[in-house]
């Protein structure tokens, strides 16, 4: 839905979550392109979720 927003939130282990950017739609299609630069020592795995805000 376009305009909806939302937290792009991250893991390393599936069960601690880190609140991410809120983030808004602006397409209708629900595409989301995330770019983030990585250290050059990346945890072994980073997941992501997004939580839809009311």
């Amino acid at each position: 839905m376009v305009d909806q927003q939302f937290t792009l939130d991250s893991s390393t282990n599936l069960v601690n979550w880190v609140t991410g950017p809120l983030v808004d739609l602006i397409y209708g299609d629900g595409t989301l392109v995330f770019f983030q630069s990585l250290p050059t020592n990346p945890p072994p795995a980073q997941f992501y979720r997004c939580t839809l805000l009311p």
